[in-house]
């Protein structure tokens, strides 16, 4: 018998009223229409679904999945029913981490209605979670076409860009949202993060003061974050305000109190942030231990305490891409192949190993183009049996280990042998100096380890003095009144150290070659440093001019610089430094 339509359309009347009644929040008076309703037709299906809705709202995923589905049973759905049913029972078995069957049931609404936003917004957050990044940013993307001005879509496509390292594109969507919404905070705090992650660090910078300074209640990882800015501008003081802030918003985040451990340790707090660190370690598992333990690794090592410090140091494979490691350090017949890792700077400091390991195993070693000769620069290398050692392109079959693993591998627990161990064909020039005032930009931490230009100019001006330039990338205003160093590669960069009387720079590969080939050389240090820079001297011909206070670069350099300009002039007048020929 045909249902008086009278009664149909009031009884869709009671549902639009119960949904409307959920998204305003009533949720308990939308859950007492619904169940009127069921109660006035049995299985009537928008009740069911509305109660599922209900559920959802209340935290009961599992509830809403069993409802949804029995609303889905019913027989005279319509197309459009069907498609909003299927788009609840999806969000329901996301809530309960079923991705693969709630991606089946929006496919199931999406065919259905293909032009609900809600739909491939949901679709383009589960496909992330399956981890196919590529389709959830297509997804994300037709979301934000079909509802151009929807907030959520766009933060949500800012996110997913961001995971897929398409920064820049990120960096766009959050601009777009706090353009459209000034006042949101977390759109300010995103769209700090993301111009972090693309090294913009005064425009960061700036974002994240606007979220704090429009949020009732500012998030801990939006001051994690701007702690993190400011200790990338060299403002350490005022990243330790922030990192404070955000521990006493959130003791329990173990990331603030890995930053804040680091800041510390930055700061010469080594006791606080040793027993922090050791803190987290021990009352806690996963990634945030592993980096704690890494931290705590160059802690230990600044220490000089390198039987602990190597093996803490291997904890970098869980969060830095390594090679498999199946060689254990002992002796054998079998070719053991050495991965180069990390920096140019690193490959450098490390390769002093290889005689070592090769007493122990022959050894393939794989370098980058740009590090590939240094191998014949080694005289300890050249003494051992024809293919001991040899440069390898690719990785081969057999045993295989990290160039920064040796240590460990080889139980190297005493201070290293800071004796020289590369040698060329290249003596100095008189009155020759090598001069580098900056590293790569790429580093995360840059702003505190590098100069400017102007900042060093006052060197230039010690009269007797032939200045190299060993900058791979410079201008013709800042080579002004050098010559320019052949650095195609680092034997070449080697030769062109090797023909200076003296080296000066900041922490860089060309301090590092200047160390190996036993050239004096003068590091500009950072306040805290590097922890190869706080212990055990790596290189017998290095001297620091070390920053003596956590101020901002601008107030921390010039007092370096200045002594290292009245040593110059004292090295040059009392005869240390051949006068400049010519």
């Amino acid at each position: 018998m045909s249902q008086n339509p009278f009664e149909v359309m009031r009884r869709r009347e009671q549902a639009d009223t119960g949904m409307a009644l959920l998204a305003g929040g009533r949720v308990a008076e939308a859950e007492a229409r619904f169940k009127a309703l069921l109660t006035d037709e049995a299985g009537n299906p928008e009740a069911l679904h509305g109660l599922a809705c209900v559920a959802l709202a209340s935290g009961k995923a599992a509830l809403a999945i069993g409802l949804a589905g029995r609303a889905l049973n019913d027989g005279n759905l319509s197309e459009a029913q069907r498609g909003r049913f299927h788009l609840t029972l999806a969000q329901g078995l996301a809530d309960e981490h079923h991705l693969e069957p709630a991606r089946a049931a929006l496919h199931v609404s999406i065919l259905l209605q293909p032009l609900n936003p809600r739909a491939h917004l949901l679709m383009g957050t589960i496909l992330a979670g399956l981890g196919r990044l590529d389709d959830s940013l297509i997804a994300l993307s037709e979301a934000l076409r079909l509802a151009p001005d929807d907030l959520s879509c766009m933060q949500a496509l800012g996110a997913q860009l961001m995971r897929a390292e398409r920064k820049a594109e990120a960096v766009g969507v959050f601009q777009d949202i706090v353009a459209r919404q000034p006042d949101l905070a977390a759109a300010w705090a995103n769209l700090g993060a993301a111009l972090f992650e693309c090294g913009a660090f005064e425009e960061a910078h700036a974002a994240l003061l606007r979220a704090v300074e429009t949020s009732d209640d500012v998030a801990a990882e939006t001051l994690n974050n701007l702690g993190l800015v400011e200790m990338a501008r060299g403002h350490l003081l005022a990243a330790g305000r922030a990192f404070e802030d955000a521990a006493r918003r959130a003791p329990d985040d173990l990331r603030v109190r890995n930053n804040h451990a680091t800041l510390l340790s930055e700061l010469g707090e080594a006791k606080r942030a040793s027993a922090s660190l050791r803190d987290i370690m021990i009352t806690n598992a996963g990634e945030e231990a592993v980096r704690a333990e890494f931290n705590h690794a160059a802690l230990l090592l600044g220490q000089g305490r390198m039987a602990e410090g190597w093996a803490a140091f291997q904890s970098r494979s869980a969060f830095v891409p390594l090679a498999p490691e199946t060689w254990d350090g002992q002796p054998t017949d079998r070719p053991v192949t050495i991965h180069a890792e990390q920096g140019l700077g690193d490959i450098v400091q490390f390769l002093r190993y290889l005689p070592m390991a090769a007493e122990r195993a022959p050894l393939r070693v794989c370098l980058p183009d740009a590090a590939g000769k240094l191998l014949a620069l080694m005289p300890s290398l050249a003494n051992l049996p024809p293919g001991r050692v040899q440069v390898a392109s690719a990785s081969e079959e057999g045993l295989s280990a990290n160039l920064l693993s040796l240590p460990f591998l080889l139980h190297c627990h005493d201070a290293p042998d800071p004796a020289p161990y590369f040698v060329v064909d290249v003596g100095p020039v008189g009155g020759r100096v090598g001069i580098m005032w900056s590293g790569s930009r790429h580093y995360r931490f840059d702003r505190r380890r590098s100069l400017t230009r102007a900042q060093i100019a006052p060197v230039f001006d010690v009269p007797g003095v032939e200045f190299l330039c060993l900058q791979k990338d410079v201008s013709d205003a800042d080579l002004a009144g050098m010559i320019h160093a052949d650095m195609s590669d680092l034997a070449a960069t080697a030769r062109a150290v090797a023909s200076c009387e003296l080296i000066i720079g900041v922490d860089s590969v060309v301090v590092h070659l200047a160390g190996a080939l036993g050239r004096p050389a003068w590091l500009l240090n950072r306040y805290g440093g590097d922890w190869r820079w706080r212990g055990p001297s790596w290189y017998e011909s290095i001297t620091m001019f070390q920053a003596t206070t956590p101020d901002v670069p601008d107030i921390a350099w010039p007092p370096v610089v200045a002594r290292v300009v009245e040593a110059l002039r004292a090295d040059v007048s009392g005869g240390v430094l051949a006068s400049k020929r010519g």
